[in-house]
């Protein structure tokens, strides 16, 4: 990202009520904004991130995953269908789950969707907001490549966190190489990505809530 556009997006998280206090690069080509009183909590040599709130009640957690050339999705339609087939079959079978977004984009040389959602965790009991954005381009060698940024925080922190997710999933940028026009035209199966993205909802639904991991430099202590 050059100067001028890191300088517009901190001049539009300030107006969002959120703000970066610096920004990483995650696994050579991937670069987060790193909201104020949020830490990043693993290595920056490879996916999964994860970003922490300072009380470790709110996490960002990037993924990326692969769809390969004979299972790409062919255009929006196909995308809206698999998003659908999610929101179905996983987020409105979980504890009290309860879709309250659903919207797609498409810029040509990129597409995706964010959803948000409540649940419930099922060992806690705690009352749990989501928020996801998943960001599809087209690699030169002609897969495609999926990157999810899911923020999740417990329903009473979400309100005080919601901006600070907002600004990650903005701001988040891919630096690799990747084709102007992120479809290729062609029907394939949109099973791939249902299966992708059902496969990260498990994990994350599975995961210790607010994990902290080692970096590069060590186990980050958590600010006071």
């Amino acid at each position: 990202m050059t100067m001028p556009k890191r300088a517009i997006l901190l001049l539009l998280s300030l107006a969002a009520g959120a703000e970066a206090n610096q920004f990483v690069r995650v696994a050579g080509d991937i670069e987060l904004p790193v909201p104020v009183n949020w830490y990043l909590a693993s290595d920056t040599a490879a996916l999964p991130a994860q970003l922490v709130f300072y009380n470790d009640s709110a996490e960002i957690l990037v993924f990326r995953s692969e769809i390969a050339e004979a299972e790409m999705i062919a255009d929006e339609n196909e995308l809206r269908k698999s998003v659908d087939l999610v929101i179905d079959d996983v987020i409105n079978t979980l504890p009290e789950g309860q879709l309250r977004v659903s919207s797609g984009f498409y810029e040509g040389f990129r597409a995706g969707f964010n959803l948000e959602f409540a649940s419930r965790d099922s060992l806690t009991g705690v009352p749990l907001e989501h928020t996801i954005r998943g960001i599809i381009y087209r690699l030169p060698d002609d897969r495609q490549v999926l990157f999810t940024v899911w923020g999740k925080a417990a329903a009473s922190v979400y309100p005080r966190v919601r901006d600070a997710l907002n600004l990650v999933q903005d701001g988040f940028a891919y630096r690799g190489e990747y084709e102007h026009d992120v479809f290729a035209g062609r029907s394939m199966s949109y099973w791939p990505l249902v299966l992708i993205l059902m496969a990260i909802l498990v994990l994350i639904l599975l995961r210790p809530p607010w994990r902290r991991t080692r970096t590069a430099a060590g186990t980050h202590a958590r600010p006071e």
